[in-house]
């Protein structure tokens, strides 16, 4: 089985680069002969056909924001070169958000994307010593050209603070990404997002602060089997919401 990130890695030491920053993706189809183009597609963000010989790969035209666009095509790129066996793969928007299962070509896709995008190298030596907030996701989206869930993903398994996200939908918890070292890890996935959550409101309201809320850690980690050992701890949580899916990701860091 490839690895994603190896192939990645590989990938950018056959462009004989360090890093893809200002390096179109398009360019990178081109010396690969991977036929490019983009036009409305109904259904779906992004589409790839291969046969034997031939690859093309379709963007949807309706796809305008630089970073997302990039992380697409990055998305698309994984699946050439991980799964060109595959003669026809559409990818629709909530496939670039579905980190939370295991395995999977789409999950291999954007761990291949992710990996390609933001080396963990040249990622960790951006984010060191720099405190934790959306503000530096947001950067560091904004930094290596790439999305802010997929960045988001990346730092908590390389950013320098223990953090953890939570990806929610139409009010749901669809998955959960948290650091390993965190004190507490368990957030029950498929439940309503909890009453007294930042996220809470934005569900009602389509509002969120802009700037991290502190609340108690129980609000989230009800479930936790440690909470007997964190009664009093308390939280940031910081919401960025993605309003086309009706789906936000939330952000919590012990203060």
């Amino acid at each position: 089985m490839i690895n994603p990130a190896s192939r990645a890695l590989n990938v950018l030491k056959e462009l004989k680069v360090t890093n893809l920053k200002n390096v179109d993706i398009e360019d990178i189809y081109a010396l690969k002969g991977i036929f490019y183009e983009e036009q409305i597609l109904v259904g779906s963000q992004a589409r790839i056909v291969s046969t034997s010989n031939f690859s093309k790969i379709t963007l949807n035209s309706t796809l305008t924001y630089k970073n997302q666009k990039r992380f697409a095509q990055a998305h698309e790129l994984g699946h050439y070169e991980l799964h060109r066996d595959t003669k026809v793969i559409c990818d629709n928007e909530k496939s670039f958000f579905d980190y939370h299962q295991k395995g999977g070509q789409e999950v291999e896709a954007n761990e291949f994307a992710s990996e390609l995008l933001m080396p963990r190298k040249y990622f960790k030596d951006y984010v060191s010593n720099k405190t934790f907030n959306l503000d530096l996701i947001k950067d560091v989206a904004d930094y290596f050209e790439t999305s802010i869930t997929s960045t988001a993903i990346k730092y908590t398994n390389f950013g320098h603070e223990y953090v953890g996200i939570v990806f929610s939908q139409d009010g749901k918890i669809k998955w959960v990404r948290i650091n390993q070292n965190l004190s507490l890890q368990f957030i029950q996935v498929g439940l309503p997002v909890p009453q007294y959550s930042v996220v809470s409101d934005f569900y009602k309201s389509k509002s969120v602060p802009k700037t991290p809320v502190v609340i108690d850690a129980f609000v989230w980690f009800f479930s936790d089997f440690k909470m007997d050992e964190h009664t009093k701890a308390k939280m940031y949580e910081q919401v960025f919401p993605i309003e086309s899916i009706n789906s936000a990701l939330s952000f919590l860091w012990f203060k």
